[in-house]
């Protein structure tokens, strides 16, 4: 048996990974939240949708006392949002629950402690997410170059606001499973055990549990690495030798999704609705905004994240000669892309950036890590590419400070996208 920590240098950049994100987004969002801490978990519709289902199970014990919810005409009032994420928080939270009821204190599930326990919840899944980021990178790229590529995905785009300032949202938390899923893969690839495949499957269902919209990324264990369908086939056979694990990962997976289930059918009388659709929200299929998503002012991707057009140059390039797994992950974004062009609120409303994409940062890693791998290789290239990193790095860390809900709607325009760059390099 080799030692656990027989391989220093992945333990050690590896911890710095974790450590630095953990530390960083503790760190940010203490001081962004100091002296408003209630107030902090009633911050924003969506947080309030996720959270809801813990004081609701877990201190009144009601599913229908949840007040984030609305009628849905059979005297019942639904949450639209799925679950997943009261799933991944319910240890905090009733570690501090139970915190506050020992020093009898006030236990509603509405108070600092509950707020101070969601921010360390999302912390700790970033860092866990950035972690394994690392760790699918570096059997390709390395340490230190793998290194860089997991803490740029955090630092350079709003997954650092996301987890430090809203931690209440889902992208933090799907960001782990989309970095879960690709090392996951990628030991089922390298040595495809059973329990990697039932672990797979169960991080499949929860990704659907948090946010289903993410369904595409499914697609990744099963096309990653092929060229042919040929090859896909022969890879969903082997799989498919692995009866007892995919059993397992099939229960398990079932027994995650039983509360939903379970509440989608209690007040719906459907075990499937589609949730949004009875809020009267939905795709316009006669309306695309698929150059809005990535450039306008509205929460444009590129405009808010702008480190990260040029790692969807290197995706291209990537796809366009044909190396490992680049076409699979374009393909998968781009599915997201089009989604998120066709949805009725295509900018993902009043929220810093285009936050639709946070969580694919640990899929588009990949490219990063190779673009970065690429500009090395020069000696004016890598002087570029110290460059963009640290513009992204500090435009995103100035766009986080000065943000101010909301940049959308007819008040927010170019003159003041204009403005905010010209606070991160002028003042």
């Amino acid at each position: 048996m080799k030692p656990l920590f027989h391989d220093r240098g992945k333990w050690l950049y590896g911890g710095l990974v974790a450590i630095t994100v953990l530390v960083c987004t503790l760190q940010v969002g203490w001081q962004y939240h100091e002296s408003r801490w209630e107030r902090a978990l009633r911050s924003s519709n969506d947080a309030n949708g996720y959270y809801e289902f813990l004081p609701a199970a877990l201190v009144k014990h009601d599913l229908d006392a949840m007040d984030y919810a609305f009628p849905v005409g059979n005297g019942r009032r639904l949450n639209v949002y799925p679950i997943g994420v009261a799933l991944f928080e319910a240890p905090f939270f009733l570690a501090a629950h139970t915190q506050i009821l020992l020093e009898k204190g006030d236990a509603t599930g509405w108070t600092s402690p509950y707020s101070k326990a969601r921010l360390q919840a999302t912390a700790f899944y970033c860092a866990l997410g950035a972690l394994l980021v690392f760790l699918s990178l570096r059997r390709r790229f390395g340490d230190p170059l793998s290194a860089v590529a997991a803490l740029s995905v955090f630092a350079a785009t709003n997954l650092l606001y996301y987890s430090a300032m809203e931690p209440g949202y889902s992208h933090a938390y799907s960001f782990f499973l989309f970095a879960a899923l690709l090392w996951l893969s990628h030991r089922t690839s390298d040595r495809p055990r059973g329990r990697w495949v039932a672990a797979m499957i169960v991080c499949g269902a929860l990704i659907l549990l948090v946010r289903p919209a993410n369904a595409p990324v499914l697609l990744y264990p099963i096309l990653a690495g092929t060229t042919s369908w040929r090859e896909v086939e022969q890879r969903l056979r082997d799989r498919f030798h692995e009866r007892k694990a995919i059993l397992a990962g099939l229960l398990i997976g079932l027994l995650c999704w039983a509360p939903q289930l379970w509440y989608w059918h209690h007040v719906t009388g459907t075990w499937l609705p589609f949730t949004y659709g009875l809020k009267g929200e939905g795709f316009r299929w006669g309306e695309f905004h698929g150059a809005d998503v990535l450039f306008s002012h509205q929460n444009g991707w590129f405009i808010y994240s702008p480190f990260m057009l040029p790692v969807m140059v290197a995706l291209i390039a990537m796809a366009w000669r044909r190396l490992e797994g680049a076409r699979t992950i374009l393909l998968i974004w781009t599915f997201a892309w089009l989604t998120y062009s066709l949805w009725w609120c295509w900018w993902l409303g009043g929220s810093f950036g285009f936050r639709g994409f946070i969580e694919f940062g640990a899929l588009l890693a990949v490219p990063m890590a190779w673009g970065i791998e690429q500009a090395l290789r020069r000696s004016w290239s890598s002087v570029v590419l110290a460059i963009i990193v640290v513009l992204g790095v500090h435009i995103n860390m100035v766009f986080t400070e000065l943000y101010d809900w909301p940049w959308e709607g007819e008040t927010w325009t170019w003159e003041r996208v204009r403005h905010i760059y010209a606070v991160a390099f002028l003042e």
